[in-house]
């Protein structure tokens, strides 16, 4: 059974479809699985018209939000519904991947979505009324990224056939929906030109500040040589080595290469070592102790847990994290991980627990 359209629930319709009461939006698991229809909506006679006539109202005040759809009659906004399909989707569903087609937009109804990137780790949260997919839907290009749903999420969905057949037959409609893709196009520019302008300014005014410190580093320079009699290039190098910092060591364990070199990549500021599992983390605990543990809990040979009762009988003060997608906090209530960092993660989240975790919150 195709998902349900607006078609059955429009203004007009809906007085023809009233005795047969209201079909609700397909429902999508995050299983991937077929879509099923949902229970029918309990009303007959009369109220279903209400009932329906409202629902249409609230989405078509939903389309007149979203930038795309900006400034479009009723009659335009009501012909957009036509096209749509209300889904509903499961947490962790995936709307879909990076790099497919762009086939389809989506407009966030109710609920929560997630953009991450191929490491699994969360760049963006997306509440409504939010649109995803819509540029590709007008310039064909692949998706930049995974969008998936982090919690049970109503969305409409546009689809490329529909929506281009409607456009080519309402050319009034075509020119207002290309005027507003110009507009958020030069909204977006604009706002790069913002950031770059203030990055540029910003940065002069780094660089006058460093060349102040640099005019007083040489004034200091100079008298201290002047007393002390030292030459400059012993002076040189006892302050470089003074100004080395000490990185602090963090030993990732986890059986995916992926999350291991993100995790590298992540903290430029330490030095990463890795282990594929609980046994080679031991090893490398035994061998040079690190400053900080972050673990996965599912791994073969030695899991998340049993890592950290090895360790913490031996080092009881070794900060430990628990890293994982396929179990939640309260899994872990029992245990005595220092924090815990679910997958897919926020990247500035991420560092930011490391950071105060180790003792180095806002260095």
């Amino acid at each position: 059974m195709r998902p349900k359209t607006f078609d059955s629930i429009s203004s007009t319709a809906c007085r023809t479809t009233a005795t047969a009461g209201l079909t609700s939006a397909m429902h999508v698991s995050s299983s991937g699985g077929n879509p099923r229809t949902g229970p029918r909506i309990g009303y007959r006679g009369s109220d279903v018209t209400v009932v329906a006539m409202t629902q249409v109202k609230r989405l078509a005040q939903t389309i007149k939000k979203i930038p795309v759809f900006a400034g479009l009659s009723p009659t335009q906004v009501q012909s957009v519904l036509d096209i749509c399909q209300m889904r509903e989707f499961d947490a962790m569903a995936v709307i879909y991947s990076a790099r497919a087609p762009s086939d389809d937009m989506h407009i966030l109804i109710t609920g929560e979505l997630s953009v991450v990137n191929d490491e699994g780790i969360r760049l963006a949260r997306l509440y409504p009324v939010t649109t995803v997919g819509e540029m590709g839907l007008i310039t064909r290009q692949a998706r930049s990224a995974t969008v998936e749903v982090s919690k049970p999420s109503t969305l409409l969905v546009v689809q490329r056939a529909p929506f281009e057949a409607l456009l080519r037959a309402s050319p009034d409609l075509q020119i207002k929906i290309y005027r507003n893709i110009i507009d958020i196009l030069a909204d977006k520019i604009s706002g790069d030109n913002v950031r770059v302008r203030d990055y540029l300014l910003e940065k002069v005014d780094h660089q006058r500040e460093l060349r102040s410190v640099r005019r007083r580093e040489h004034t200091m320079l100079k008298l201290l040589l002047d007393e002390t009699g030292f030459s400059e290039e012993d002076v040189q190098a006892r302050i470089e080595d003074e100004l080395v910092p000490a990185q602090m060591r963090v030993l990732i364990v986890d059986d995916e290469p992926g999350i291991r070199q993100f995790v590298r990549e992540a903290l430029p500021g330490y030095t990463v070592d890795e282990a594929s599992d609980g046994v080679e983390a031991v090893k490398a605990v035994e061998s040079a102790p690190p400053d900080l543990i972050i673990t996965d809990i599912r791994m073969p040979h030695m899991d998340g847990t049993a890592l950290l009762t090895s360790i913490r009988s031996k080092l009881p003060n070794m900060p430990i994290l628990a890293l994982s997608g396929f179990v939640d906090a309260q899994d872990l209530e029992a245990f005595d991980f220092d924090g815990f960092i679910r997958k897919p993660f926020e990247l500035d989240e991420f560092r930011s627990l490391v950071d105060e975790t180790v003792g180095r919150a806002g260095v």
